[in-house]
């Protein structure tokens, strides 16, 4: 660079320097993940050759490298945390594609990644521009075809990543699958028809074959049929023969097919309705069926045909066909079956359905409760599972970490439970409280460690830490119109803030019960939590969420809608919102709308949430009982390296990336390019911590 250029460059920094804000809102930041404790979520899976693992999907869209012989996810893949629409392996390649979410970037870009799982070194990225449907690898692995929601057929050579083939279709497609040979590319579509091109782009002519899509493909290793896997709406599989150009057997189930893997003369069909169906090739002929623990959603077969495995999982409410067919909500898992049909292993995962979190203070533990009435210690920093242990017969409702992490307290609907956790290893059950009817929602302990809140719908019950003696109740219950179902202690512990089927917040002395204080509520509370200073209070309501000045008991914020979580974050000059599947982060002091999701799940499932706060709110984390735990940071967007502050190793970061695409660090804004807009940013937040 000349000199003269170089002046020009150092003018043009110090100018954009110059426009820096001193207040920066929400958009200005995103959440990097810390670490992550996934729950199998195994709705696409795909097995290696030699049967010895398989990748696996698992919570937070992530992809986990699963063990079949001991259950251990040796290592999780990292992904964009996008929903995911493929996973796929093939030789020693495989193949991620997500699906494009409408919050990120400024072009709806999907993804798919490729990697070579002998060295776990990235092959490449392709962008496309498009939200993508369905993707798939060649039987050699030597191409990649993929569907989007735009109607556009596309197949790309991974060697060196070229587009070899563009074709667009009539009507929104919804598999796609390469023949046994490689020379053509098969579709279904939303109509039923099938549509083939040669890899060249030749189009070859359609058939329909049913009145909807398929939403599974697949063809035969001797190239002599496509089977096609019909949703909960047919909940059938279809032989086709590619010699005779029709459907030569059908095959019924009482479930959508959602799986298909191939054995000599024979095929595998994976269903909802918790089965798995073995037919001859050629005639359709049903030989067996296994029976899984809950309904398959993705199946796979090790090259080597030594082992089938089926990843299964239960949705909850009416996500699953046949209707309230399982008692296992979000109950996911791993089984591994020999094809004769002997059920070899099944893997729940290390966490199984965490309901409830919490994180002390000053502490170096997270602790959380699952479905199944386990506690689980986990350390903060790392995300390592410390200590396991059952502690309910019933689901655990909410988990209280003290300040200190000495104590937690726990309970499920029916009792609460405190424990001395300081040697993790070995927690002591100090004392239990039953409640005097069904019903308990939350567990609190106060700051100075000294009092637990025990919440219930028939009263609030206030005990000493110590010695597990009641100091003072509340009586209450729905006909009393006073129906507790959160609490909350001031930061002195001195005032126990109470909400929930009353229309009204009641702030109480912590000491002796006496009433001192009421904000009225337009709806029920579900969660209260005190600004670190006690100055605000916020306020989940079922149909808005508040932030409310307690000297006057005036709304600093409010806003209008149903959300599932919210938490004060960054020294409690924001909020971290769980609203419709995707986590906010809301400066209220000058946003009126959750504008920007800094972790976007969108249409995704999530069940059974919580989360949890810690160093200030600059870390949180959260919880899904069909995802797992997760650790974020709350850092500035341009914060390429994710150490805090925004220096000179975030800027060459973006210049030595300048000009790649793909996702990566460096991508500021998210557009799956570094470019200038990119750079800019980085400039712009220069030097903020």
């Amino acid at each position: 660079m000349r000199k003269r250029d170089g002046h020009r460059f150092v003018v043009a920094l110090l100018i954009l320097l110059a426009g820096v804000s001193a207040h920066a809102q929400s958009s200005a930041y995103k959440a990097v993940l810390r670490w992550v404790q996934p729950t199998l979520y195994p709705l696409h899976l795909a097995v290696n050759e030699s049967g010895t693992h398989a990748a696996v999907r698992v919570g937070y869209n992530l992809v986990g490298w699963l063990n079949l012989n001991t259950g251990v996810v040796e290592r999780i893949i990292p992904t964009r945390r996008f929903p995911l629409v493929a996973i796929e392996l093939r030789q020693n390649r495989l193949l991620i594609a997500d699906q494009t979410h409408p919050t990120t970037g400024a072009r709806p870009t999907s993804q798919i990644a490729l990697w070579d799982v002998a060295s776990w070194q990235p092959i490449r990225v392709i962008g496309v521009n498009a939200s993508l449907v369905s993707a798939t690898l060649s039987r050699s692995g030597d191409y990649v075809a993929a569907v989007g929601r735009d109607r556009v057929v596309r197949v790309w050579r991974v060697s060196d990543g070229a587009l070899v083939m563009q074709a667009a279709q009539a009507f929104v497609p919804t598999a796609v699958a390469f023949t046994a040979d490689e020379t053509r590319i098969v579709t279904s579509d939303a109509y039923g028809y099938l549509r083939m091109w040669s890899l060249s782009g030749a189009y070859l002519g359609q058939t329909r074959i049913a009145w909807t899509g398929a939403q599974r493909l697949a063809n035969s290793p001797d190239g002599n049929w496509l089977i096609l896997g019909m949703p909960n709406t047919e909940s059938r599989a279809l032989g086709f023969s590619w010699q005779a150009g029709t459907v030569a057997w059908y095959a019924p189930y009482n479930g959508g097919v959602t799986g298909i893997a191939f054995a000599p003369n024979a095929v595998f069909i994976g269903a909802t309705d918790a089965n798995i169906y073995q037919h001859d090739l050629a005639t359709g002929q049903r030989l067996t069926q296994f029976n899984t623990r809950t309904s398959v959603q993705s199946l796979g077969i090790a090259g080597n045909h030594s082992v089938l495995v089926a990843g299964c999982f239960h949705f909850p409410f009416l996500g699953n066909f046949p209707f309230n067919l399982f008692s296992d909500y979000n109950l996911a898992l791993v089984e591994v079956w020999s094809p004769s049909g002997a059920r070899l292993r099944q893997f729940y995962g290390d966490l199984t359905r965490p309901m409830a979190v919490d994180a002390s203070e000053n502490g170096v533990h997270l602790a959380a409760g699952d479905f199944e009435g386990n506690l689980y210690l986990i350390n903060k920093s790392t995300g390592a599972i410390v200590n396991r242990f059952a502690a309910h017969s019933d689901q655990v409702g909410s988990v209280a970490l003290s300040a200190s992490g000495r104590y937690l307290a726990s309970c499920d609907m029916y009792e609460a439970k405190l424990w001395d956790v300081q040697n993790p290893a070995s927690p002591v059950l100090l004392y239990t409280f039953a409640s005097p009817e069904p019903g308990i929602t939350q567990v609190r302990l106060s700051p100075d460690e000294q009092t637990l809140a025990v919440v219930s719908r028939s009263g609030i019950f206030v005990l000493e830490r110590a010695t597990g003696a009641l100091l003072f109740s509340i009586a209450g219950g729905e006909e009393e119109r006073f129906a507790p179902e959160c609490a909350a202690f001031s930061p002195d512990s001195q005032t126990l803030a109470v909400g929930g089927r009353m229309n009204s917040v009641f702030f109480y002395d912590a000491n002796t019960g006496s009433l001192v204080g009421q904000i009225e509520t337009a709806s029920d509370a579900h969660d209260l939590r005190y600004a670190s200073d006690a100055s605000r209070l916020l306020i989940v309501e079922s149909s808005r969420v508040r932030v409310v000045d307690l000297s006057s008991g005036a709304d600093v914020a409010s806003y209008e809608s149903t959300v599932e979580e919210a938490r004060f974050a960054l020294n409690d000059t924001m909020l971290t919102v769980l609203r419709a599947g995707n986590t906010y982060l809301w400066d209220f002091s000058s946003e009126t709308e959750l504008s920007r999701a800094i972790i976007p799940f969108d249409s995704e499932l999530l069940a059974y949430s919580d989360m949890a706060t810690g160093s200030g709110g600059r870390v949180f984390y959260t919880s899904f009982a069909n995802h797992g735990i997760a650790a974020w940071v709350l850092t500035r967007r341009a914060d390429v390296n994710g150490d805090g502050c925004v220096d000179d190793a975030d800027l060459l970061e973006v210049l030595f990336a300048f000009g790649s695409a793909g996702s990566m660090p460096a991508d500021v804004n998210e557009d799956s390019v570094v470019d200038d807009a990119d750079l800019l940013e980085v400039l712009f937040n220069f030097g903020n911590c």
